[in-house]
């Protein structure tokens, strides 16, 4: 109960805890916390927590057990909690969307300035000059950055071996007693002596567990027998124990006699059924009307079958005939004779006919090229009207003239559309 109340308790204190800060800096060993950011750090260690989670364990346990608010004081502090997320969320949100439109002026400004810049990127012209002249010269920027590197892991050892001086230097915080980190610390020192001292109390404990079941067994052994079967009882199943065989021979008869008897009774059962006069709801002359219907029916069905064998043979006898007629009447058309003759005389001169389609799609395109030709002069008479600035022209006629220069030339076997 203590260690479920003391669970609770602390699950209760961290829901409490409020929340860290957004953004945090490192802070010094000795607690304090150290400046340059919006928010702080403080350190924690394996020998206590930190300052604002001691401080909310403090306020919980003083809501609970000294205002005596019980467990409401836990809701109201996740309450307190919740909305100081809500609030720290609506911040970030607030944060974001200003950093969003910051890129998006930014953005805007460089394809306002691209027509004197000559490039979208958010670099000066200085920035690529000089990003042009680290790529020229590679090893000096990898010397560089290899000599970056070789300060930064100095100055990280050195502030780590500053950083564990100043742990060293501070008091153990712990709820142990001295004698108690005195004995950790020995059994941290030898720990094969520990690992003989945890398998000699095995033993021990081994041995005395088997010294136990030994007393039990005697204590059990010199009780007296008690049974809740009777004298006779106890001396029927002692005979059956003894003769086994026996036993096994008669359950076999008493199954054979009562295989028999089932076989007997439904003998009986069926030569009952059998001598029993058939038993319906049916009148004498309703079950005559039935057989007749039974026997009309199946012969119904007989005369119908024959009916669809007549009829399919008529019917493929009549298609027979229908495809003889069509044979004899010979080709039929619904064209004249004049027509039926300059078919034929088309038939005759293929090399004409296809002459004289192309004489006509010739034709077609060239009055369609003409159509097209004074369409083109008939838009080209309009006067030119649009709804762009003339600053905003200027600027496009400038990017169409900077990507006609920038575009590449094409190769000479590259395919060209029509």
């Amino acid at each position: 109960t203590f260690c479920s109340g003391a669970r609770l308790v602390m699950a209760e204190a961290d829901a409490a805890t409020p929340l860290p800060p957004t953004s945090m800096s490192s802070a010094p060993a000795g607690g304090a916390p150290r400046t340059g950011g919006s928010g702080s750090l403080t350190w924690r260690s394996s020998a206590g927590a930190g300052t604002a989670h001691a401080e909310a364990v403090l306020r919980l346990h003083r809501l609970r057990f000294v205002d005596r608010r019980g467990r409401d004081a836990a809701l109201e502090l996740i309450e307190e909690r919740k909305q100081a997320g809500m609030k720290a969320g609506l911040e970030l949100q607030r944060e974001h969307t200003a950093t969003i439109r910051g890129w998006k002026a930014a953005s805007d400004e460089r394809a306002r300035s691209v027509h004197l810049t000559g490039s979208f990127s958010h670099r000066s012209q200085e920035e690529r000059s000089r990003m042009q002249e680290l790529r020229g010269n590679l090893a000096e920027a990898q010397d560089k950055k290899a000599q970056e590197l070789h300060h930064l892991t100095s100055s990280v050892r050195e502030e780590q071996g500053a950083m564990a001086a100043r742990v060293a230097t501070r008091p153990d915080l712990s709820t142990r007693t001295r004698q108690e980190l005195r004995s950790i610390e020995e059994r941290r020192r030898d720990p094969d002596e520990a690992v003989e001292a945890v398998r000699q109390r095995q033993k021990e404990v081994a041995a005395k567990h088997k010294e136990e079941q030994r007393a039990m067994s005697a204590r059990v052994a010199s009780m007296p027998r008690t049974t809740f079967w009777t004298k006779a009882e106890r001396q029927e199943i002692e005979e059956r124990r003894l003769d086994i065989d026996e036993a096994a021979e008669k359950h076999s008869q008493r199954r054979q006699e009562a295989a028999k008897r089932y076989e007997q009774e439904a003998d009986a059962m069926m030569r009952r059924v059998a001598e029993t006069s058939p038993a319906s709801f049916w009148t004498m002359g309703e079950r005559a009307a039935i057989a007749e219907v039974r026997e009309a029916g199946e012969a119904l069905s007989v005369a119908r079958q024959q009916q669809a064998r007549d009829f399919a043979e008529a019917h493929a006898s009549e298609l027979s005939a229908m495809r003889d007629r069509v044979r004899a009447v010979g080709n039929a058309t619904l064209r004249t004779p004049e027509e039926l003759r300059q078919i034929e005389e088309l038939r005759q001169s293929a090399r004409e006919a296809r002459a004289r389609a192309e004489q006509q799609a010739q034709e077609q395109a060239e009055a369609y090229r003409q159509m097209r030709k004074e369409m083109a002069e008939k838009i080209a008479a309009i006067p030119k009207s649009t709804f762009l600035e003339s600053e905003h022209r200027a600027r496009r006629r400038h990017a169409e003239a900077l990507r006609a220069k920038q575009a590449p030339a094409p190769m000479a076997g590259a395919h060209r559309p029509r």
